[in-house]
């Protein structure tokens, strides 16, 4: 299935997240997408027009947290 899907059904109910058929990823999205999209306005709203970049770079930071223990899973 893949370590990712495996991360997901292992700490999908911390995370909130409950995998089915469709796949974990779109009920993730689906729960949460409204949430994320706000955070992300208040985000750009903090950094500001000066440094787009830096919301990118914080939400790499973010994500490279999950792959790190995606990775130490496998």
């Amino acid at each position: 299935m893949g370590c990712f899907w495996v991360f997901l059904r292992r700490y999908g109910m911390f995370l909130g997240v409950f995998c089915d058929d469709m796949g974990c990823f779109w009920v993730f999205l689906r729960r949460y997408g409204m949430f994320l999209g706000v955070f992300g306005k208040m985000l750009d709203h903090f950094v500001g027009d000066r440094n787009p970049s830096a919301t990118v770079s914080y939400l790499r930071d973010l994500i490279g947290i999950f792959d790190f223990r995606i990775q130490r899973l496998c």
